[in-house]
C-alpha cells in the first residue's frame, strides 16, 4: 500500500483511542462538576461515573461499567472516604483508587496507601498534573503529590528503620519509584540506563525482603 493510500486509509478508518474510564465520588457537587468537566477535555478520558456519595455511586455501578481509575474524596458526608476503602477495593479489584483531597494529613495518606489506594493526590494540582499522573498510573505507576511525597521521605528519614538497610542510591530510587517515576524517567535523573535501575531495584528488593514495587511501596510508606 502507498504511503497515499495508507494516509487515506486512516481518514477513512481512525484508530480508536484506547479509553482511560474515570470514575469519580466528591460530597462538594460544584467542585464534582468542575473536576468532571476538566477530565473530559481530555481526549482519551472518558468520565463514566460522577457521584456525590459512596452510596449514589454503587447506584450507578449497577450497570457495571468499565473503570480504570476512581477519585475519591476523603471528606465525605457521614463517614471518610479513607472509611470506604475496604468495601471500594472488594468492589473494585482492577481499579485504581485516588484519594483525591485538600487533606495534607501525613497519617490519613499512610492509612489510605495501607487500605490499598493506589495513590494521593492534592486538589491543588493543575490539570495537566493530573493528567500526567494518570498516564502514570496507566503505565503501572503510582500517584502521590510532590508535597506529599517530600513530607513522606523527610519523615522516613528520620527513621533508621528503612534507611539503614539502603544506601543513598537505592533510598532515592525507591523514593522517586514511590512518586510512580517509570524506570525510564529515574535513569534520565538519577543518570543511568534503565538496566542500571532495574539492578538497584532488585538491590532494594532483596534488601527489603520483598518480591515486588507495591510490597517495596508499602514498605516505604509505612516506614518499616
Amino acid at each position: 500500500m502507498s504511503l497515499i493510500a495508507k494516509f487515506a486509509d486512516s481518514l477513512i478508518y481512525p484508530k480508536k483511542i484506547n479509553m482511560i474510564e474515570i470514575a469519580i465520588i466528591d460530597d462538594d457537587k460544584i467542585l464534582l462538576e468542575q473536576f468532571s468537566l476538566k477530565l473530559s477535555i481530555k481526549s482519551d478520558i472518558n468520565v463514566v461515573i460522577s457521584a456525590d456519595s459512596v452510596d449514589y455511586f454503587k447506584e450507578l455501578y449497577i450497570s457495571k461499567p468499565k473503570i480504570d481509575i476512581l477519585f475519591l474524596d476523603i471528606n465525605l458526608i457521614g463517614n471518610t472516604g479513607i472509611f470506604y476503602l475496604d468495601e471500594l477495593r472488594l468492589l473494585l479489584p482492577e481499579t485504581d483508587i485516588i484519594i483525591y483531597t485538600v487533606d495534607e494529613n501525613y497519617q490519613s495518606l499512610i492509612t489510605a496507601i495501607n487500605k490499598g489506594a493506589t495513590g494521593y493526590l492534592l486538589k491543588s494540582v493543575t490539570i495537566d498534573e493530573l493528567y500526567s499522573f494518570i498516564q502514570t498510573i496507566k503505565n503501572g505507576g503510582s500517584a502521590i503529590s510532590a508535597k506529599m511525597a517530600s513530607k513522606i521521605f523527610k519523615t522516613l528519614s528520620s527513621e533508621d528503620n528503612l534507611l539503614s538497610v539502603l544506601n543513598e542510591k537505592e533510598a532515592k530510587i525507591l523514593e522517586l519509584l514511590s512518586e510512580g517515576w517509570s524506570y525510564k524517567l529515574i535513569a534520565d535523573k538519577m543518570d543511568f540506563s534503565t538496566d542500571g535501575v532495574r539492578f538497584y531495584i532488585k538491590r532494594i528488593y532483596k534488601a527489603l525482603n520483598v518480591n515486588s514495587k507495591g510490597e517495596a511501596i508499602r514498605i516505604f510508606y509505612k516506614g518499616q
